[in-house]
């Protein structure tokens, strides 16, 4: 099962403002896992939350393993200092007959975006953005950059640190 962070927060429908979903699921920070844990839930404007080692690193792209197996996560890179993710569990591509559609005005929702600054949850929002792509770097003179490369990127499991 892959691992996810949670974020609370509304979401309005672009077209009726009707709320589209209050919990989005995405790729970044220290993840303990698949399954919403309280503890972990992120609201906009939190910090991210990365696992640091005993030995003061910030491990990236990395899973952590220890006597029980499954140790969490690191999701990503805590040195991007800017980045759009988005979610991509609750948003269906492959078929658009399953598209996740406006609970209210039943009008087709592309998917919901993340914006990242310095480590903050800063916006979240319905975007039309390209769809092959789950992560972007914003650059300093605000170029979006798509990462493909890192939808799948490798990696590793360490012990527990």
């Amino acid at each position: 099962m892959p691992h996810y962070a949670y974020l609370h927060s509304e979401v309005p429908c672009p077209h009726c403002h009707a709320t589209v979903t209050d919990t989005i699921m995405f790729q970044c920070g220290f993840s303990c896992g698949f399954g919403i844990r309280n503890d972990y839930v992120y609201h906009l404007h939190d910090q991210i939350y990365w696992k640091i080692c005993q030995n003061g690193t910030t491990p990236a792209w990395v899973y952590f393993e220890n006597e029980w197996r499954n140790a969490g996560a690191n999701l990503g890179d805590p040195s991007i200092r800017h980045l759009i993710t988005r979610d991509t569990f609750q948003f269906e591509w492959n078929d658009p007959t399953k598209r996740k559609r406006c609970p209210a005005c039943r009008i087709p929702i592309e998917g919901v975006a993340i914006e990242i600054k310095h480590n903050i949850i800063t916006k979240v929002w319905i975007y039309k953005l390209d769809q092959s792509v789950d992560y972007y770097v914003v650059e300093e003179d605000d170029e979006i950059r798509p990462m493909p490369e890192w939808s799948d990127h490798i990696m590793p499991v360490i012990n527990d640190c």
